[in-house]
């Protein structure tokens, strides 16, 4: 499988990148909109991940012009806000790593924050919500009794989008 990956923070982009080739996921990643249109008329793609605001062209314009053009392959394009891209940043960091809840919640919100465990769990359920599909991999695990922790396991695959 091959995956073009379009997101402007590098920092965030080569994890990613570095995520999916733990998996075996050949995967182009590119900083802007353009580059993301270019690469996708030169290779073939399984799936087109885009981040939002890309620079350049938007990746609204990329998408809507890919399926306009009969473009076969997945597009994906995930809008986070910043609470559930520190989350995800968080977790995508941890790759593979068991993160206990007391650390996600002092992370995200300070140590000493009023901030329950439930408040984390709503957090994750929409973040589980924008980036799994139904029938697709699972790919953010409760710990039961301690935390989350961001895998791809392979046969885990999500039965409902709840």
């Amino acid at each position: 499988m091959k995956i073009l990956l379009a997101e402007e923070d590098r920092k965030l982009g080569k994890t990613i990148q570095e995520m999916l080739r733990r998996q075996d996921i050949e995967t182009d990643w590119v900083l802007t909109g353009d580059e993301a249109w270019e690469f996708s008329h030169t290779q073939s793609y399984a799936v087109i991940m885009l981040e939002w605001l890309l620079p350049g062209r938007s990746s609204l314009q990329v998408c809507r012009s890919l399926r306009e053009e009969g473009y076969g392959g997945g597009i994906r394009i995930i809008q986070l806000t910043s609470r559930e891209f520190q989350l995800l940043d968080l977790l995508v960091q941890n790759y593979g790593r068991i993160l206990p809840k007391d650390l996600i919640m002092d992370r995200m919100w300070g140590l000493g924050s009023d901030v329950s465990p439930n408040n984390l769990e709503a957090w994750i359920r929409l973040l589980q919500k924008k980036v799994e599909y139904p029938d697709e991999t699972k790919l953010i695990h409760n710990v039961r009794g301690i935390g989350y922790k961001l895998e791809v396991l392979h046969g885990t695959r999500n039965c409902s989008n709840s």
